[in-house]
């Protein structure tokens, strides 16, 4: 798709900078500060909300717009650095081709840990087993994974938690005992308490089996890299309103070392910009890496 910047500034005139009586630029500008702060906030809800803190972590662009601003959610963020992979303006279709292939069985049979029906759980976990052999069978995949957990909670408790099985193997009065203690040490590592005098209700009954099929494949993005040199191209900052910034292919960028910002990284798939006082530089797997830290970002 031919894009119209023409008709993109008058968009933004007519429904922005007019009625804020603000530039083009200046309303450009805050449109995408806005979506860089909702970007940070939906992060911000599963890792800091979680107690993951993302200043120790590396932020992955994926999507073909990733490019614009990821580098600047992750400044935000305090991120060590952000990594564009060679496959990110796919992303998700790469991790589909990647990924193992993952098969799922459950069975919800209620039992109560302190008059429990032992033949019952013999039979549930022979069923699962069961299950997941026939959904695995012929598939020519490596001996698979297979997790076994049950969603269990105290009497009246008004939810369950996940808790693995340690050793699923056991017959069903030993197997019973490890859910027991398993349960009890799990909601003390959740909620700091539990209650060990107490009997547990497992409701559900899960097993998860995860194939590999073959050698891990590398996808790439098919396509010729169209643009060739180095060129400039007249951009808007903020800081420093309108000025010339160096475009250059991402291909080109294999043997240039550190690439300082501000920069415009281009493939026939993307666009990456990389802003003042960051680098980045192209890594062997064919990512590039913005270096967050190093130019005193963070």
């Amino acid at each position: 798709m031919r894009l119209d910047a023409a008709a993109a500034r008058r968009s933004i005139e007519m429904s922005l900078a007019k009625p804020l009586r603000v530039s083009v630029e200046a309303a450009a500008m805050a449109a995408m500060d806005l979506l860089t702060q909702n970007m940070v906030s939906a992060t911000e809800e599963i890792t800091v909300q979680q107690g993951i803190d993302p200043r120790e972590t590396v932020l992955v662009a994926g999507g073909g717009a990733a490019g614009f601003n990821s580098v600047q959610i992750g400044q935000k963020l305090g991120c060590a650095a952000v990594l564009f992979p060679a496959t990110g303006a796919a992303l998700s279709a790469a991790g589909a081709i990647l990924s193992d292939l993952v098969f799922t069985a459950g069975r919800v049979r209620y039992i109560r840990s302190d008059a429990p029906d032992l033949s019952a759980i013999e039979e549930t976990m022979r069923e699962l087993a069961a299950e997941i052999s026939n959904d695995v069978a012929g598939l020519g995949a490596e001996l698979p994974e297979i997790d076994y957990w049950v969603e269990a909670r105290y009497p009246q408790q008004t939810w369950e938690i996940e808790t693995p099985l340690q050793t699923p193997q056991l017959a069903a009065a030993e197997l019973l005992e490890d859910i027991v203690r398993t349960f009890h040490a799990t909601h003390e590592k959740l909620y700091a308490v539990c209650d060990r005098a107490s009997p547990i209700e497992i409701i559900g009954w899960r097993a998860r089996a995860s194939c590999r099929l073959g050698s891990p494949v590398q996808p790439r993005l098919a396509g010729n890299e169209t643009q060739n040199g180095k060129r400039k191209r007249k951009i808007f900052l903020a800081e420093v309103g309108w000025t010339e910034a160096l475009v250059q292919p991402l291909h080109a960028s294999e043997d240039s070392g550190k690439i300082g910002g501000p920069v415009i990284i281009e493939s026939p798939f993307t666009t990456i910009f990389v802003p003042p006082r960051t680098s980045a530089i192209r890594l062997a797997s064919g990512a590039l890496s913005a270096d967050l830290v190093e130019e005193g970002v963070r």
